[in-house]
């Protein structure tokens, strides 16, 4: 397949905890696109030992893995420039995750579950008609 693709090294080559023998490298695909990349995944993983090297794409990582790769990582192969480009929208988007993320306390999903049931009282029901366990959607919010 055509893919026009560059590659990003990331982990512990990276950060300094690399152990030769123990550790595999990773690498990261990066094809800025949506689609395809299930496939180029199934080609890339035909082509490389598992054992040495841990290649994903990059498109397909949890976005917890993307905001990691993008805080430390080398191109090793096609355009730098344009691997930075990219990754500012990921790193804008990630700024953005872990700021909520730092938000969220106990006390405010305490908080949003009360207004919650405060706002729709027949929770109960609901959640038993569609087959939850006892006590509905509240049960599921605790």
């Amino acid at each position: 397949m055509g893919w026009k693709i560059s590659g990003v090294l990331y982990g512990s080559v990276l950060t300094g905890e690399f152990i030769p023998g123990r550790s595999d490298i990773d690498v990261a695909v990066v094809t800025m696109k949506r689609r395809s990349n299930r496939a180029l995944m199934r080609e890339v993983l035909g082509r490389v030992n598992p054992n040495k090297y841990d290649v994903r794409v990059f498109e397909l990582l949890p976005l917890y893995v993307k905001a990691e790769v993008i805080k430390n990582y080398a191109v090793v192969f096609g355009d730098e420039g344009e691997v930075g480009e990219y990754f500012y929208f990921w790193r804008k988007l990630c700024r953005d995750f872990e700021r909520r993320r730092e938000k969220v306390t106990l006390e405010d999903l305490k908080a949003g579950r009360e207004r919650l049931r405060r706002l729709c009282p027949p929770f109960k029901e609901i959640g038993h008609r569609r087959g939850l366990p006892s006590g509905g959607i509240e049960r599921i919010l605790i």
